[in-house]
């Protein structure tokens, strides 16, 4: 899990080998230097962070082994973390969440999560609308009232389907040229500006820049 800005951000969790596979170790970057800091209260690979230094969430993610999805959700005040409320769908590397501890969304994931949304009021998690397109392991970033994904797999292939989020409802955006998953987004960006990079299949080093919806309005004279 990854959340903060450049100055002061944070990564938490992963994966390495041998088992146990899952790690609890966070570190925080300064925009020189990284520092090892407390460790989350239970390892977990591929969970997904929101919200900054001082007020961040890590959310979901996976054991392996035995290989189990996880709903249960940290929250960290910039040196302790704390349970928060469990998501009420298991998910892991989706790479798609954003928002405040406060104020997060999460989407997407493997199976069944793939299309559905959930909202965080620094309490408890809330299902709301599901996405046009379920995938996972897709790009994502925003505040909760103005958000984007892009990419990620379904199951079967990759996708170049992007989406805007208003708060309430999920909305066709421009495609991505190319099409791919376990790529990575800007966690500044928001749904009118934004970037992503990297992913697959293979390793791919494009990068795209997403700058907005264009409403275009017919005037005539009158």
């Amino acid at each position: 899990a990854g959340f903060g800005t450049l100055t002061a951000g944070v990564v938490a969790g992963g994966h390495k080998a041998p088992t146990p596979r899952a790690i609890t170790t966070t570190e925080e970057y300064d925009g020189t230097d990284w520092s090892s800091v407390e460790d989350m209260p239970a390892g977990r690979q591929y969970p997904q962070g929101a919200g900054i230094l001082t007020a961040g969430l890590v959310m979901g993610g996976r054991l392996d082994p035995p290989g189990t999805a996880l709903a249960t959700t940290f929250e960290y005040d910039g040196t302790n973390y704390a349970d928060g409320g469990d998501m009420n769908n298991i998910r892991y590397g989706s790479n798609s969440a954003g928002g405040t501890q406060t104020a997060a969304w999460i989407v997407g994931g493997p199976g069944d999560t793939g299309a559905k949304t959930e909202e965080y009021n620094g309490t408890a998690w809330t299902e709301v609308n599901d996405i046009g397109t379920s995938r996972y392991a897709c790009a994502g970033c925003g505040p909760q009232t103005n958000a984007v994904i892009a990419g990620g797999y379904t199951g079967t292939a990759a996708v170049n389907a992007t989406e805007t989020y208003d708060g309430t409802t999920w909305s066709d955006g421009p495609t991505i040229g190319t099409a791919r998953y376990a790529l990575y987004h800007s966690p500044a960006g928001t749904g009118s500006v934004a970037a992503i990079a990297g992913g697959g299949p293979g390793a791919k080093t494009d990068c795209e820049e997403f700058t907005g919806v264009v409403t275009l309005k017919t005037v005539t004279d009158s």
